[in-house]
């Protein structure tokens, strides 16, 4: 979807018309703002059948955003100038960096006091839509179906873009500055590299990312047992380097051959130990579970490396923490001939080249051909003495019962964060939104969806937290 530059301005001019009515975020209406955007009541039991979704400002505007297809089969630029309009009209600098037809950055600045910002980094593409025809909904539709609300994009990420701005709106609109400058950027290509995305912003405009105090991004994760109920609050401050490598051929049996040898050699791993990171990590998640195996198996990290029957019973999740892991997809076509795609995930001491000749030996590569698209930098990990760490595990923990708030290593994902901390700028992954793991674990899958009770609480909860994260720890933006 591309527009002439005469539709463009038409469509731009529309949408901040639109904003400036919906959210009433211009000057003049200040104080009606407060009203409009006061984040609701979080109740611990939500009658989602009679609560009338329609007129909430968070839904409506998800619905919106979902609506303009940004990902490979559309166009980010659109995204891009949908997202400016709120902003703009709340007197908000917006810089739109276009990138060919299609791609695009945003940054959006409100200065404070403190000017090295708090960062709020979202993306504006999603993932592709490969066949339509195999959605419940049309996958740009925004459709509510109470209690959900579906579209490419509900949950990664345009859930978390409505959050950064609904919370930049509310620091915007109360009548003194900041402490500290809040910075939103939102940027393209995340799902397919970044290559126009962050790191373009880092190669051609660093100081929009290096000059940041902290970068809050995806990556997150809350566990819960029931709405209400949250189990573990998980703010993510490093994720394992993962080496990308495919794998061609003329014939599909050879890889196919290939995957099975990978798979069933994959007891050939590298021995199983802890890292500093990963001892913070279980150390502060074992108090979260449930189950007292799990808590007693995780009660004496280096006796679990020396039991692998205790090893295997542990979750993926946390396996991944102790040991390098090799994953395998299927074959794929690829034009004449067929590829595949293989991942080694590497601990924080690994030694890259050494670690991906024990996991993936050169006798399994025989008559293939494998090259590594787009190398990931060295690894890094964010602090958990942060100023900003410590406010947001304080604040997560407040709003919940157990005090379970901690921190998180992200396995058999990557973020943007990966870009970030190599060069020491502290990022941290934070979902505000308590909904069932098994929902984040489908967001790239047909039928993506995210349950409106969690979404709106999630908007409510991020707006909430953000003065207190600012430093601005004496007010809400709801006060006078």
């Amino acid at each position: 979807m591309s527009f002439s530059r005469f539709e463009t301005a038409r469509r731009s001019a529309a949408r901040r018309a639109l904003y400036a009515s919906l959210l009433c975020v211009a000057a003049a209406f200040g104080l009606f703002l407060d009203a409009v955007l006061r984040p609701a009541e979080v109740q611990g039991d939500i009658d989602w059948q009679d609560r009338d979704w329609e007129s909430e400002v968070a839904v409506r505007l998800l619905q919106q955003y979902i609506r303009v297809p940004s990902g490979p089969d559309g166009d980010e630029y659109a995204a891009a100038l949908w997202l400016s309009g709120p902003l703009q009209a709340a007197g908000i600098d917006v810089e739109i960096e276009r990138i060919g037809g299609h791609q695009a950055n945003l940054w959006a600045d409100l200065r404070g006091s403190e000017p090295a910002p708090l960062v709020l980094l979202g993306h504006l593409d999603v993932e592709p839509v490969e066949d339509a025809t195999a959605w419940e909904v049309p996958p740009y539709s925004g459709a509510l179906t109470p209690p959900l609300i579906q579209g490419r994009g509900s949950f990664d990420m345009k859930s978390y873009t409505i959050a950064h701005l609904l919370g930049m709106l509310d620091v915007a609109a109360h009548p003194h500055p900041p402490a500290r400058s809040v910075r939103l950027v939102a940027t393209a290509e995340e799902e397919t590299g970044s290559d126009l995305g962050l790191r373009w912003l880092l190669h051609r405009h660093p100081e929009i990312l290096k000059s940041a105090w902290v970068i809050l991004t995806e990556g997150g994760l809350v566990e819960t047992r029931a709405m209400g109920d949250i189990k573990y609050w998980a703010i993510e401050f490093g994720q394992q380097r993962q080496v990308d490598l495919i794998a061609c051929s003329s014939s599909q049996q050879r890889l196919e051959e290939l995957r099975a040898d990978v798979i069933e050699f994959s007891f050939d791993q590298s021995a199983p130990r802890l890292t500093p990171e990963s001892r913070q990590f279980l150390t502060e998640y074992r108090e979260s579970r449930d189950r007292p195996r799990l808590r007693d198996d995780l009660a004496d990290l280096e006796r679990l490396l020396r039991d692998p029957a205790a090893l295997e019973r542990v979750p993926p999740i946390l396996r991944f923490t102790l040991r390098d892991e090799i994953l395998v997809g299927h074959p794929e076509p690829d034009g004449n001939s067929w590829k595949l795609r293989i991942s080694i995930l590497l601990l924080s001491d690994s030694e890259r080249e050494a670690t991906r000749r024990s996991l993936l030996p050169e006798w399994m590569l025989a008559g293939v051909s494998v090259y590594e698209p787009s190398p990931d930098p060295v690894g890094g990990y964010s602090p958990l003495d942060h100023p900003l760490y410590l406010r947001l595990e304080r604040a997560l923990a407040d709003r919940s019962s157990q005090q379970a708030a901690g921190p998180y290593l992200l396995t058999q994902a990557r973020t943007d964060a990966r870009h970030l901390r190599p060069i020491e700028v502290p990022t941290y992954g934070w979902s505000p939104f308590p909904i069932f793991t098994s929902f984040t674990l489908r967001a790239g899958k047909p039928h993506e969806k995210i349950d409106l009770p969690g979404y709106t609480t999630g908007v409510a909860a991020f707006r909430d937290i953000l003065p207190a994260l600012l430093g601005d720890n004496n007010r809400h933006p709801d006060d006078d």
